[in-house]
């Protein structure tokens, strides 16, 4: 047996021995106390501390390679080639999911999924504390035709949590942490109600907004994992950002109709113009308890919604679109002028040079200003 291989090995355990003893050892007491117990030790007892220590090559030790914050290397490899094989099954679902359908002449009336979650805390450990949840079912025939909310009740917060949880609640959805809290707290229920919401037989993937750092993606991952996790059912849920729905719908769409131009030339513009929501600050988009206190911005039942608008605001003709469907009953006036500059500043600074941007750009302006025009009824000249 190598001496380095002995030698390294067997520094693994004294470590651990001195620690384990509780006796305050210094190291010249734990070498010698431990050595006595290495001797005795079996092969595969001494190979599993062999391991820790790492690999040998030659009689050398080679130190496992790591990040500064003693990550290995290895696990970040891994990790980023799960996260690019998951991107690309995402990515032929999505696709799959719309060309089944395309080739049947069924995409209008496909029913799609919308999904968000608001959450009070999420722990280190990956525990998420979720406030509430809202679904709705869309299809390009008939807009946002469905929807169902649920208020969650987290139940008792670790008190080291608290106070991030009362600091995010207020600058976000603003619902309140007390001891009379209603909602639902039982996970089995939360599952049944998701279930009977989607009533099919195979799950359909989800598509959640974005979110200005993927908060609500995530968040929504984290739910589903941990509702699941916690029954312990075999339901497998697909959650996937809007943008990739929005990116692949519309080239199909432009495809049919022989465009040569695409407005959005990748998933980040998709994402952007998501991002650049026209009906952010509608009124009596959301639950009762964020229309009463004037909060809808970041209600779920109100994201759910406005995802469908911005879907239909895009991909539906605007001749087709159905009020309350398609898009919100009211819309406030004042915000015609501030959406228009933000699809400006869209447009100039992420749109590729290598597209035509005057003939983009004219093709987009003047479809804002017909869409506003003819469903919101706000003049031009407002």
């Amino acid at each position: 047996m190598s001496p380095n291989k002995k030698s390294n090995g067997f520094i693994m355990f004294t470590l651990e021995y001195r620690i384990k003893s509780g006796k305050d050892l210094t190291l010249e007491e734990a070498v010698y106390e431990s050595g006595a117990v290495w001797e005795k030790m079996s092969s595969e007892d001494k190979d599993r501390y062999k391991q820790k220590a790492g690999k040998t090559t030659n009689g050398r030790y080679e130190q496992e390679k790591c990040t500064s914050f003693r990550i290995p290397l290895k696990e970040i490899e891994e990790k980023e080639r799960t996260e690019k094989l998951q991107q690309v099954i995402m990515e032929l679902t999505i696709q799959n999911l719309i060309l089944s359908n395309y080739h049947q002449d069924d995409l209008d009336n496909f029913t799609f999924y919308f999904f968000s979650t608001s959450y009070f805390v999420h722990s280190i450990a990956g525990k998420i504390y979720p406030a509430e949840i809202a679904m709705a079912k869309f299809s390009m025939s008939k807009g946002v035709y469905d929807t169902m909310h649920m208020i969650i009740n987290p139940g008792e917060l670790p008190i080291g949590l608290y106070l991030d949880a009362l600091t995010h609640s207020k600058k976000t959805h603003k619902m309140e942490l007390s001891t009379n809290f209603e909602g639902i707290s039982n996970d089995n229920e939360i599952l049944k109600r998701i279930l009977e919401f989607m009533n099919e037989k195979e799950i359909q993937p989800m598509f959640t907004a974005p979110g200005m750092h993927n908060d609500d993606y995530k968040a929504g991952l984290m739910t589903l994992e941990q509702i699941t996790k916690n029954v312990g059912t075999e339901n497998e849920f697909r959650l996937y950002p809007a943008e990739h729905l929005l990116f692949h719908l519309q080239r199909s769409l432009i495809n049919e109709s022989n465009q040569e131009e695409f407005p959005f030339s990748s998933v980040f513009l998709a994402r952007n113009a998501i991002l650049q929501d026209p009906f952010t600050h509608t009124d009596n988009l959301g639950c009762d308890y964020h229309n009463e206190i004037d909060c809808t911005t970041f209600c779920c039942l109100s994201i759910v919604k406005r995802l469908g608008y911005q879907i239909s605001n895009f991909c539906v003709d605007k001749s087709k679109r159905l009020p309350g469907r398609h898009f919100p009953v009211k819309i406030d006036k004042s915000l015609r002028s501030s959406f228009i500059k933000r699809q400006e500043k869209f447009i100039e600074f992420d749109i590729q040079p290598t597209f035509r941007m005057s003939n983009i750009f004219k093709n987009l302006s003047m479809r804002i200003e017909q869409s506003l025009e003819l469903h919101f009824n706000v003049p031009k000249d407002v």
